[in-house]
């Protein structure tokens, strides 16, 4: 059985709505904009400016992370530089993005 609270309409607000939205009699809550397993949907599905925009926060994440316990990229050799960007700053800013090709 679905559970309404769990559930949400991309669209307009119930106000706004000319049929109500319902589920098992309780009105479904609407949104612009949800994330669904961290990707931002919208109307119109992937959001890809926002998705963008939380890839690039998220990778300036981790480099902080990274630089905190000692990593300094230009100190390292060039190849050792980029495993690291291969293993950890690459995965998270591609995490969706192939979604849309």
């Amino acid at each position: 059985r679905f559970s309404p609270s769990k559930c949400i309409y991309l669209g307009p607000a119930p106000a706004l709505r000319n049929v109500p939205l319902k589920l098992f009699n309780v009105d479904l809550p609407s949104q612009q904009c949800a994330p669904y397993l961290s990707i931002p949907f919208g109307q119109h599905g992937i959001n890809l400016a926002l998705l963008a925009k939380e890839r690039t926060s998220k990778a300036c994440g981790v480099i902080v992370a990274l630089a905190s316990v000692g990593m300094n990229a230009m100190g390292w050799a060039p190849a050792a530089s980029v495993t690291i960007y291969r293993s950890f700053i690459r995965l998270v800013l591609e995490y969706g993005i192939a979604l849309k090709l």
